[in-house]
């Protein structure tokens, strides 16, 4: 097992690419804000140009509960707006077998539809410091776990990192930081914007409903918590 800021005797023929980024939002500024961080999203990307982003967040604008591992477009970053999305990027050395490990465990979750947002880890953060659950991500532990699984020892469990932290974890590894925007090629995705109708409110108020009862059915979730949400359902 490796350490982050070691030097490896290895091999490294690929690189894969983290990025935190500082996505427009509401709900990013509300983690944001309740997080107390400048940074609220992480993803990986198998290339430098970054023409394919994996993440766990949204699959369109207004599946907000219906979080999943998604291949993320120029539209989900930017909105279309002409606001500035920074962004830190950084190379992860890799070799052949890690690399294809990160692309064999991508496709494995993604063809697995039981994985989904860790929607209630994420929001009771400042006061639980993050929690595990069946099957579910936030964006940083969907990042953390990939790098777990390809032998970097990170000194904390996957869901109490935050985009930041990546900041002095890798701050040697960073090969770009400003507007996304100015890095990677526009795209257009019209999915994204699906308007909302009976199907996607029907689908995110099921996706709220099983992450909720798999969050509390959890043994990492607060006592504390398990109640409060329980008395807020059967009000």
């Amino acid at each position: 097992r490796m350490f982050a800021k070691d030097v490896f005797i290895m091999e490294h023929n690929h690189m894969i690419y983290l990025v935190i980024s500082c996505t427009p939002t509401k709900f990013a500024s509300c983690i944001r804000h309740i997080g107390r961080v400048k940074y609220n999203h992480a993803a990986i990307s198998l290339d430098k140009d970054l023409s394919k982003l994996y993440s766990f967040a949204r699959p369109y604008h207004c599946g907000i509960f219906m979080g999943g591992l998604v291949t993320e477009s120029y539209e989900s970053y930017t909105l279309n707006k002409s606001k500035n999305v920074p962004i830190v990027m950084f190379a992860i050395p890799v070799t052949d077998e890690q690399y294809n490990t990160v692309r064999l465990i991508i496709s494995d979750i993604k063809n697995d539809h039981e994985y989904m947002y860790n929607l209630f880890s994420v929001l009771s953060y400042p006061l639980t410091k993050g929690f595990g659950t069946y099957k579910a991500f936030s964006c940083v532990e969907f990042v953390v776990y990939l790098l777990n699984m390809l032998g970097y020892c990170l000194d904390k469990p996957r869901w109490s990192y935050k985009p930041d932290d990546f900041l002095n974890v890798f701050s040697e590894n960073i090969v770009y930081t400003g507007d996304i925007r100015k890095y990677i090629a526009k795209s257009h995705n019209p999915m994204y914007f699906r308007p909302i109708n009976k199907v996607v409110v029907f689908d995110n108020t099921r996706g709220l409903y099983k992450i909720l009862v798999r969050s509390l059915s959890h043994r990492n979730y607060p006592k504390a918590f398990k109640k409060l949400f329980l008395n807020i359902w059967h009000i």
